[in-house]
């Protein structure tokens, strides 16, 4: 029997992965940095979203490159790439002065600003339900955190943990769809699954509107 290996191209999720080892250095940093010094780290964070902008623009001269069909570089996936990492930009400069004031664990903050947008990056590329819900709780995860980040403001962890419990049940009605889909089809990659919907029979073709409505609950 011969195992044939996959070739992956990690190229195609360059500025995810980049953003990915900006965060983990961030939290190295963050336990090594003397804190006189960790306002600097905003700065680190800000050079990560610099050179993943710099990655989606050298893809963007070799458009349509994919992950084994899980992710792909085109030219959408890149457009929308570069709004997010400008918006991440922006709101680590807005951070800087205001973190100042509340708190001293400033890597961890940019840690999970990072983690953050690595996952919207990774949901605007996705072309499979499985990374479209890893990229989904990735981006949910931190955005917990970070919504009760101030521990000094009791709606901060109010906030939290509404936020949390709304995401875990929509994160669930979304698997639910993603599994009648899988079902149905027989795949979880979009191109052969819409392949397969329109194969199917008209009084079933409302499951491909499950993972939408479900996760929009």
């Amino acid at each position: 029997m011969t195992i044939q290996i996959p070739t992956l191209d990690f190229f195609a999720i360059l500025p995810q992965i980049i953003l990915t080892v900006a965060a983990l250095l961030l939290m190295i940093l963050d336990i090594t940095v003397a804190r006189n010094h960790k306002p600097a780290l905003g700065w680190v964070a800000l050079v990560g979203i610099l050179a993943a902008l710099g990655a989606t623009a050298w893809l963007w001269t070799m458009p349509g490159r994919s992950f084994q069909d899980m992710a792909v570089a085109d030219t959408f996936a890149l457009s929308a790439s570069l709004v997010i990492l400008i918006a991440a930009g922006l709101g680590v400069l807005l951070s800087m002065h205001y973190l100042e004031r509340v708190t001293q664990s400033q890597g961890e903050y940019f840690a999970l600003l990072l983690l953050a947008t690595t996952g919207m990056l990774l949901m605007v590329a996705s072309t499979s339900l499985m990374t479209v819900f890893l990229s989904l709780e990735t981006l949910s995860l931190a955005l917990y955190i970070l919504t009760g980040f101030n521990l000094n403001e009791p709606r901060s962890t109010e906030a939290a943990l509404k936020y949390f419990v709304l995401g875990a049940f929509a994160s669930s009605f979304f698997l639910f769809g993603a599994a009648l889909l899988y079902a149905a089809t027989r795949t979880t990659v979009f191109a052969p699954m819409a392949v397969a919907i329109g194969q199917l029979p008209p009084a079933t073709r409302w499951l491909s509107w499950c993972p939408l409505v479900w996760a929009c609950c």
